[in-house]
């Protein structure tokens, strides 16, 4: 599977018709695939689609809405449909507030300027909520439908794109290097070339690979398996050559939440776990100091324009009681400066004040209910990315990794005294 997803992400740096063609063959494979349920099915293809988010099936000839995590998505989304009209689960009575909660952006998206953009922008946001919010309600239904090595099962494929992911990255860096050539999205700056891959916006592949960093510490810690120090290097590697340090800091922030919550437990201190952890805050600092040499930052805690960014965002919102309450639309096109590089800060000044408070709310119920250690601090290490990135909502990988993580939260025993069979009891 490594060779073959990172084949199919090199590919669509080289050629989007050689792509296409074995991206039908690749995700094909895995789709008519024996014994396995319709859901297992389309959990395998929306990991595999995930480092393809950002591009089409035709590569730059379409719009980012035709790629495969979006087909994959929308199918996932009428089967989940399809079995709540067949009554194989039942939504509960908040789920209303969701309905409520898109149908005010909708009206917002369309009241006002560039009408078109901001409706683009509603349907991502769309496409973020409704599959967590449906799988949430379907989630004891779905994992009927599962093996019983699910959970260990989708961590590793996970984990595998991740690093075929690094491993595309480091071909990309080493044909450009070494021999000159130039494929896939690469960025020049004055000081600095950074390497994306087939990803678009600036650091977003950082946090993907963020996601790596966690699952293997998360591996290597929990379970020994010391063969994950080779991955974690290879990711390290390829964070390195993308030179962005946003998903260096959410990974260890994370997993750094993680140490700490094991080693005080029932009145004990795990010294063990937490010089483990001055280590790798010590390996962390060594990456960002080497990324700091290598940018010409005139600090390692440079910003990179983040906090005058802020301070236009704020300084915006608060010069008309309307855009503080009802925001000035979801587009970029809506505003003359560049978005904030933070997910709260974009919420309040783009939707205003009220979806700021349900999309806190949201993010917090959604933590709250993963109770999964691996998939709570993947969650955890892609929001603390979102504060030090534009668009959050655009990033599907973090739609795919809430829905799997919501569905091995109830292989594992689900939700401490959640009432299951009560359709009108609390969730999301």
């Amino acid at each position: 599977m490594i060779i073959g997803e990172t084949i199919l992400i090199v590919l669509y740096m080289i050629n989007s018709n050689l792509a296409f063609a074995f991206s039908l063959l690749f995700f094909g494979y895995y789709l008519f695939q024996k014994n396995t349920s319709k859901y297992e099915t389309l959990f395998n293809l929306l990991i595999l689609s995930t480092p393809l988010f950002s591009i089409s099936i035709l590569g730059a000839n379409l719009h980012h809405m035709f790629s495969w995590i979006y087909i994959f998505l929308l199918i996932y989304l009428i089967l989940l449909v399809r079995d709540l009209a067949k009554g194989k689960y039942c939504l509960k009575k908040n789920f209303l507030l969701i309905i409520i909660f898109l149908i005010i952006l909708f009206v917002q998206s369309i009241i006002g300027n560039f009408v078109l953009s901001n409706i683009m922008e509603f349907i991502q946001i769309t496409i973020m909520i409704l599959p967590i919010a449906l799988t949430y309600y379907a989630k004891d239904y779905i994992k009927t439908l599962l093996p019983k090595d699910f959970s260990s099962k989708f961590v590793n494929s996970i984990g595998n794109v991740i690093f075929a992911t690094a491993l595309a990255v480091i071909i990309q860096c080493g044909l450009y290097t070494y021999k000159g050539i130039m494929i896939g999205n690469i960025n020049f700056f004055a000081q600095r070339i950074v390497f994306d891959a087939v990803f678009s916006g600036f650091s977003i592949l950082s946090i993907f690979l963020g996601v790596g960093v966690v699952i293997y510490m998360y591996q290597l810690l929990k379970y020994k398996k010391f063969n994950s120090l080779f991955k974690l290097a290879v990711i390290a590697v390829a964070l390195f050559f993308n030179s962005s340090r946003t998903g260096i800091v959410a990974s260890a922030l994370a997993i750094g939440l993680w140490i700490i919550k094991n080693s005080f437990s029932k009145g004990k201190i795990n010294f063990k776990n937490l010089m483990f952890l001055l280590i790798f805050v010590i390996a962390s600092f060594f990456l960002l100091y080497q990324l700091f040499m290598v940018r010409g930052d005139d600090s390692i805690f440079a910003g990179s324009g983040r906090l005058e960014g802020y301070h236009q965002a704020w300084d915006f919102t608060i010069s008309s009681p309307i855009y503080f309450l009802f925001g000035n639309g979801l587009a970029a096109s809506n505003y003359n400066f560049t978005l904030p590089h933070n997910f709260i800060l974009q919420t309040l000044m783009c939707s205003g004040i009220f979806m700021l408070v349900y999309s806190l709310i949201f993010v917090y119920k959604l933590i709250k209910v993963t109770s999964d250690d691996i998939f709570k601090y993947i969650i955890i290490a892609i929001l603390i990315g979102g504060l030090l990135t534009t668009d959050f909502y655009a990033n599907t990988f973090f739609t795919v990794f809430a829905v799997i993580g919501l569905i091995c939260n109830s292989l594992n025993g689900g939700e401490k005294n959640e009432e299951k069979s009560n359709c009108s009891s609390s969730g999301l």
